[in-house]
């Protein structure tokens, strides 16, 4: 399964960022949108739409809270088939995205007061 993941045009494989930090996850333009929980789990980063229609398969585990997660369980090749089905859609759901922006975050204005010379009108 992992190989299958990994052709995936521009998928890349690392260390989880949800998964514990654990190796045999995938991502494309730094989402991560596969990771592996053993040889026959792994979590896979859905959209809601494509959630919904799942709801009611044995082979899917959903979160107890809203998540853009769901595992996926396939035991056998059949399953994996179903599973691969899966992450081809949610890496295409990343794919449509495009890589993101990267936005640098200001730092938050310091709340201590300033020892500024009382004298000093400030800013003009």
């Amino acid at each position: 399964m992992a190989a299958r993941i990994a052709a995936l045009a521009g998928a890349e494989e690392g260390p989880s960022k949800f998964g514990g930090g654990t190796a045999g996850a995938f991502s494309l333009h730094g989402r991560e949108f596969a990771h592996f929980h053993g040889e026959t789990a792994l979590d896979v980063r859905l959209p809601r739409a494509e959630q919904k229609a799942l709801r009611g398969d044995p082979r899917v585990v959903f979160r107890k809270s809203s998540s853009d997660w769901v595992e996926v369980l396939f035991p056998t090749r059949a399953d994996e088939d179903f599973a691969f089905g899966l992450v081809e859609k949610a890496w295409r759901a990343v794919a449509d995205e495009g890589p993101r922006a990267r936005v640098k975050r200001r730092a938050a204005p310091s709340r201590a007061r300033s020892r500024r010379d009382p004298a000093d009108p400030g800013p003009a």
